[in-house]
């Protein structure tokens, strides 16, 4: 229903001046043209995970894409793993159509990519290996010429790294290394800390425990968590999927999903639901 009422809107308002140059097939056009969306994803647990052995996929935003691309009445295609740096790239060169597995909301990664709005939220913590205390006191001790924060290439806790800790040197990775070699970085001694997601950092410690613990409770960040990202001027695709994704936020289905992924109770924050802050005045 939401597909076939965009695409109507499209083909009503579409130009009709014959002297305009030949119509560009857009991103909406050729998902309702194909009833596929044609997806990319990385590859980190719990948000997306693939199975060395049979190659089939889970986690929390392959769900999430696959309930919404239900509700919109198309296929989820999982064309390609795509690094952090190239998602803007194979958007643009229509690769793929939408990024699908999330992206932690951020300035700077706004300049290449359109993000959705957030489906979750999730705060990033300070790691470090199990007896070094040196940063205990204070997490402004971080920030300093001699301290390696372990980061990779236009991932989140880089860019916490330069705002907070600009003194800090980034031991930075490329940017398909995998998050687990972020935090091997420290646990083997080639980086003091890293700003990581309990979620990562949980998922890597199921099997490296008594490697690495958070210097404090307390959040450096909340990142928003968009689902999908799209390329600029895809507009009418954004609003698809933003209303498709609505259905899936608000009916109870993301909460299975999460139940069924995140480590531990919590380790996602929930969006509010719209009518969540009216309940009061509800006869």
């Amino acid at each position: 229903m939401v597909l076939a009422a965009l695409a109507l809107f499209l083909t009503l308002t579409r130009p009709t001046d014959h002297g305009a140059a030949p119509h560009k097939e857009t991103a909406f056009e050729r998902v309702v043209r194909t009833n596929t969306l044609r997806c990319g994803y990385g590859v980190f647990a719990p948000y997306f995970m693939k199975d060395p052995i049979t190659g089939a996929f889970s986690g929390i935003w392959h769900d999430f894409a696959e309930e919404t691309g239900s509700m919109l009445g198309v296929k989820i295609e999982w064309v390609e793993e795509i690094g952090l740096d190239d998602i803007g790239i194979a958007l643009d060169t229509k690769r793929v159509d939408a990024y699908c597995s999330a992206l932690w909301v951020a300035g700077k990664r706004a300049r290449s990519v359109n993000f959705l709005s957030p489906s979750a939220f999730e705060p990033m913590l300070a790691y470090v290996r199990v007896k070094d205390h040196r940063f205990d006191k204070d997490l402004k001790s971080l920030n300093d010429a001699q301290v390696g924060v372990s980061t990779m290439d236009s991932e989140g806790g880089g860019f916490i790294a330069q705002e907070d800790f600009p003194k800090a040197k980034q031991v930075s990775l490329p940017h398909l290394s995998g998050y687990p070699d972020m935090f091997k970085q420290v646990a083997t001694g080639k980086a003091d800390v890293v700003i990581a997601a309990p979620s990562g950092a949980m998922a890597y410690l199921k099997n490296n425990q008594g490697e690495l613990r958070p210097l404090a409770d307390k959040p450096l960040r909340t990142f928003p968590i968009s689902a999908f990202v799209v390329g600029y001027g895809q507009d009418a695709l954004r609003e698809a999927l933003e209303t498709a994704q609505k259905s899936v936020l608000v009916n109870g289905t993301m909460e299975k999903i999460l139940q069924r992924y995140e480590p531990f109770p919590g380790a996602f924050l929930r969006v509010a639901k719209p009518y969540a802050e009216n309940q009061g005045n509800v006869p």
